[in-house]
C-alpha cells in the first residue's frame, strides 16, 4: 500500500516473468505468490519447505542462506527443536557448505514434496534483527492442490507481525 504505481507494474512484470520460469520446470499449476517486507528474523532455522517448488527472490537487503546438499545431516532436519542454533549446528555438517544468494539472484528451490528427493533444498532467513536491516522478499510457490486456493488477494502477517499479501495465482497480480 502507498507504493508508486510505476514500482507496483514492475513487480507485477516481474512476478509474471517468474512465472514462467515456474512453469518451465513443473508445467502450468497453480502457484501462491507473496511479496512482503521482512524486518525480523523470520526462518532462520535451517529447513527445506512441504511444497513442490519454490522461488524466491530478495529485492532488498541480505539474501537466502542456502545449504549444499553434502553439508546437511538428513536425519537431523526430522529432529525439531525449540533453539535454533542448537537445530542449525545438528542440520548443519559442514560450514563450508553455507552460501548466501546476493540481492536480485532468482533462487529456485526443490521442495520436500518434490518426485524422488529425499529431502527439499536446505536453506534459512539471514539474521537481520540486529542489523535494523530490511528485506523486500518475493516468493512465488508451486503448490500440490489448487482446489484450496481463493482468487483473491489475502491479508497476512508473519508469525512476527510483519504484513504481506498473498496471492493464490500470481495472474491475478495486476
Amino acid at each position: 500500500a502507498g507504493a508508486p504505481h510505476e514500482l507496483t507494474q514492475a513487480l507485477s512484470r516481474e512476478a509474471l516473468a517468474l512465472r514462467s520460469v515456474v512453469d518451465a520446470i513443473v508445467g502450468p499449476r497453480a502457484l501462491v505468490a507473496a511479496f512482503g517486507s521482512v524486518v525480523g528474523d523470520e526462518c532462520t532455522k535451517l529447513h527445506h519447505d512441504f511444497v513442490l517448488l519454490r522461488l524466491l527472490v530478495t529485492y532488498a537487503g541480505p539474501a537466502t542462506v542456502l545449504v549444499s546438499r553434502d553439508a546437511v545431516d538428513p536425519s537431523a532436519l526430522a529432529r525439531p527443536s525449540a533453539d535454533v542454533a542448537a537445530a542449525n549446528a545438528r542440520i548443519l555438517r559442514d560450514p563450508s557448505g553455507l552460501r548466501e544468494a546476493r540481492r536480485g539472484d532468482v533462487v529456485v528451490l526443490k521442495g520436500a514434496a518434490w518426485p524422488g528427493v529425499a529431502h527439499g533444498a536446505v536453506h534459512r532467513s539471514p539474521t537481520v534483527s540486529a542489523t535494523g536491516q530490511r528485506r523486500s522478499v518475493l516468493q512465488i510457490t508451486a503448490v500440490a492442490d489448487a482446489r484450496a486456493l481463493d482468487p483473491r488477494p489475502i491479508p497476512a502477517a508473519t508469525a512476527r507481525g510483519h504484513r504481506m499479501l498473498i496471492y493464490s495465482d500470481v495472474r491475478r497480480v495486476r
